[in-house]
């Protein structure tokens, strides 16, 4: 690998940072999108997530297995282009206040970011030498911790200033994370990064092998093992997305003399230290993977996250932190355990492995919207409990009865 590739392919990272940035900015402003979009309550801007996560959860399962027959940068040019749609239905739905508009922009958002999220994850482990790959999966985790912070901070800011804003700066963020991506990945082919295509001497595959490939891809992969990991990420996202969907409507709840500012710029800096978390510790995390098995950092990960027991008790912002941050931790400890032990399974079908947790951990994620529209809080904080330990269940089958 050439020194100029190996300093500018880090670069990549950043396509990761959108869909957290896009979807976590919206927390500290539930109040102010339910006044524009004239809602009975903030439930329903968290049905955003919901639409927004689920088609991204179900489309990155073949857009990831994709990537591994066809070319991968296209794939992520293609999501680009979706994503940048999304944007732009979004910012006219803040001015039209049409919250049908609102909803059909994260869709295409979810949709755009299902091309870019696994296809970067499977780049990443390919042009990642082994023995940085521990700690390259953990950078990639914390690009996502990056986006929660950023989205937690650029929201907090600007809901001093004008909401609004922030929904004109994220297409202008996009467009400059995908320029990066393009000069990251120059001339990246003759070096280490090498398509389907011109492995095969070919520069066309007829569509239609492609597609039966594809499924037949995705079929040789369905085991029980990789389909165990991606449940624990859809019982981790679960309850992560949980404490962050309900942090505002809980501290509205147990300090009810906090006005809205207050509310939003509290909730800004909670997510701001959430992020900083995943992006401190995760390179940690990920670098230590050597040396300790992935399923026992996924194990102390879920124990961390019981912490959110403690939600409906806090009576204080430090009180809310304290929680806020041990169940950030717990995910920074899970994330690249989870991503390592996945990749290591079958290394020739690395999309495909990262397209399947992906799918799984991200409908864990989809789901907390309707949870909450169904169940409120705190019976929504059962259900995490619930999924802990169940993942805990999980994590000794993977560990003692099935081989991986």
């Amino acid at each position: 690998m050439e020194n100029n590739f190996r300093n500018r392919y880090y670069l990549i990272l950043i396509s990761s940072v959108l869909g957290p940035l896009s979807t976590n900015s919206l927390v500290p402003i539930f109040e102010q999108l339910r006044i524009n979009y004239y809602l009975s309550s903030v439930t329903f801007i968290s049905l955003a997530f919901f639409v927004y996560m689920f088609p991204f959860a179900i489309m990155q399962l073949f857009a990831g297995s994709f990537s591994d027959i066809v070319d991968r940068k296209k794939v992520v040019y293609m999501g680009y282009f979706i994503f940048l749609i999304g944007l732009s239905l979004t910012v006219l739905s803040i001015f039209l206040r049409s919250y049908v508009l609102f909803l059909m922009g994260f869709l295409f958002q979810g949709i755009g970011f299902s091309f870019i999220n696994p296809t970067v994850l499977a780049i990443i482990s390919i042009i990642t030498p082994e023995k940085r790959e521990g700690l390259m999966m953990g950078l990639y985790n914390s690009s996502a911790g990056i986006g929660v912070s950023g989205g937690a901070i650029i929201s907090g800011l600007l809901a001093n200033i004008d909401w609004r804003l922030l929904f004109i700066l994220n297409p202008i963020i996009t467009v400059l994370s995908l320029i990066l991506f393009i000069y990251a990945l120059k001339n990246c082919e003759a070096l280490v990064c090498r398509t389907y295509e011109l492995n095969e001497g070919s520069k066309m595959i007829n569509i239609k092998l492609k597609i039966k490939e594809l499924y037949s891809q995705l079929q040789e992969n369905f085991k029980i093992n990789i389909l165990l990991l991606g449940m624990l990420g859809f019982f981790a996202f679960f309850g992560v997305i949980t404490l962050t969907n309900t942090l505002n409507d809980q501290i509205r709840l147990n300090i009810p003399y906090l006005n809205s500012i207050e509310v939003t710029n509290y909730v800004s800096l909670i997510l701001t230290v959430n992020g900083l978390i995943s992006v401190g510790i995760s390179p940690f995390s990920g670098n230590i993977l050597n040396k300790i098995r992935p399923l026992i950092m996924i194990a102390i990960g879920f124990f961390l996250m019981i912490a959110i027991s403690g939600m409906p008790l806090a009576s204080s912002i430090p009180v809310f932190m304290m929680i806020s941050f041990t169940i950030y931790l717990g995910s920074a400890f899970i994330w690249p355990a989870l991503f390592k032990e996945a990749m290591d399974l079958n290394p020739e079908a690395r999309g495909t492995n990262s397209a399947i947790i992906n799918s799984l951990r991200f409908l864990g994620y989809s789901m907390v919207g309707v949870f909450y529209a169904f169940f409120n809080i705190p019976v929504i904080y059962y259900f995490v409990l619930v999924f802990v330990f169940v993942s805990l269940i999980i994590i000794l089958l993977l560990m003692f009865y099935i081989k991986t």
